[in-house]
């Protein structure tokens, strides 16, 4: 059956009625060069995700107001930790793509879902190309240059749909593997950040860094090596330290990691031990970042971040629980 808002391709199945109806929002909502001049969407689907998606063009007057560049990917139970790195404001690609936006450069391929459940003031929800939609803004803001942009637009998507998505729309600026275990733990739920919150290593309201950083925020990956750690030092407790050398184990980067999943499934996280392990770490990172933030001599990062380095974190949980 025909539709008025967009035509199937070839290879797409019929979509589900929600589907059909958030398209249809979008086309009212969201004017676009194919809605104004009266053509139909050319609805595809994505053979791996199953996903449905148009490709369609924007004007600058009507994207930038209806942006988010702090998409989350689990808006039910974690909207407040975003999707994207931080923008990278003094990146040279992104100076560039400021200038040429400036000069009336037409971006294309800027990934984005449309959802008005959840900020639905705006809701073009950014999954990849930040930063091109960053120089627009920008561009539009100070000049008020509006010009078509090319966008592919994503509809009613499910946590595991939103992350693939993500993952490879940011490929282009080569994504970090700190990023992507982040988004591994966020589509698997709020246990690992609530952890660390509860023990002090995370502030309330803060996020794992999505890469190595000079602040002293720890990363998934450090996170999850801590734990292993620690589990690690508890299976080994009835040993003698002192004759024998263990050594640490670090978790992989940017995949899942099987110890770390072995030990999860457990219900951990309540463990008073673990609890006790996390707070006392955390009181040794905050006094080593104090200490050397004194000292002219040792306030650089390598000084500041001793206590979160891979060997330091990793030897210190699984001493804390061997030798308990």
């Amino acid at each position: 059956m025909h539709h008025p808002d967009y035509v199937l391709a070839d290879d797409a199945s019929k979509p589900p009625k929600e589907i059909v109806e958030i398209i249809s929002q979008f086309r009212s909502e969201i004017p676009t060069l194919e809605s104004n001049t009266k053509l139909p969407f050319v609805l595809l689907q994505d053979g791996k995700s199953q996903a449905y998606y148009v490709e369609c063009h924007i004007q600058a007057s009507v994207a930038i107001p209806s942006v988010d560049i702090d998409a989350v990917l689990d808006p039910e139970e974690q909207e407040q930790f975003r999707l994207q790195r931080e923008l990278q404001p003094s990146n040279r690609a992104f100076l560039r793509m400021c200038s040429d936006a400036v000069g009336n450069r037409q971006f294309s391929d800027i990934i984005a879902e449309y959802d008005a459940h959840y900020r639905p003031e705006i809701p073009l929800k950014i999954l990849g190309g930040q930063h091109r939609t960053e120089a627009i803004k920008r561009a539009f803001e100070n000049k008020e240059t509006s010009r078509y942009h090319g966008f592919k637009i994503y509809f009613g998507l499910t946590v595991d749909q939103r992350n693939e998505i993500a993952q490879i729309a940011n490929t282009n600026i080569a994504i970090s593997t700190d990023l992507i275990d982040r988004m591994q733990e966020t589509v698997r739920g709020p246990q690992l950040r609530n952890f660390y919150h509860a023990v002090g290593l995370l502030d309330p309201t803060e996020d794992f860094a999505d890469r190595r950083n000079p602040d002293g925020r720890i990363t998934v990956r450090l996170a999850r090596t801590f734990i292993v750690n620690f589990f690690e030092g508890m299976q080994n407790k009835d040993k003698s330290l002192e004759k024998a050398v263990f050594i640490p184990y670090v978790c992989k980067p940017g995949q899942e990691d099987p110890k770390y999943l072995s030990l999860i499934d457990k219900n951990i996280w309540m463990k008073s031990n673990l609890l006790e392990a996390g707070k006392n770490f955390a009181k040794l990172h905050s006094k080593q970042m104090t200490v050397a933030a004194q000292d002219p001599e040792l306030n650089k990062s390598e000084f500041r971040n001793k206590s979160v380095s891979i060997a330091v974190l990793s030897s210190w949980a699984f001493v804390a629980a061997a030798s308990k």
